[in-house]
């Protein structure tokens, strides 16, 4: 029995690093969506000053 258990330590490790426990998952799971937030709320920041921007032309071609 030890044998064989030697020899799948020696053959999967490689395999075995190559999966994140849960804490890494959980922790890159947060970073994503906390990066999504963000480019979601700098979206949303550059949306609203072209829509300021398109109004204030409007504006001032209306008040000419």
């Amino acid at each position: 029995m030890k044998n064989t258990q030697n020899t799948e330590n020696k053959i999967y490790p490689a395999i075995l690093n190559c999966i994140p426990d849960g804490e890494t998952m959980i922790s890159n799971a947060e970073s994503a969506i906390k990066e999504t937030l963000i480019r979601a709320w700098d979206a949303y920041a550059n949306f609203s000053k072209l829509i300021a921007g398109i109004y204030s032309l409007n504006y001032t071609n209306l008040t000419k």
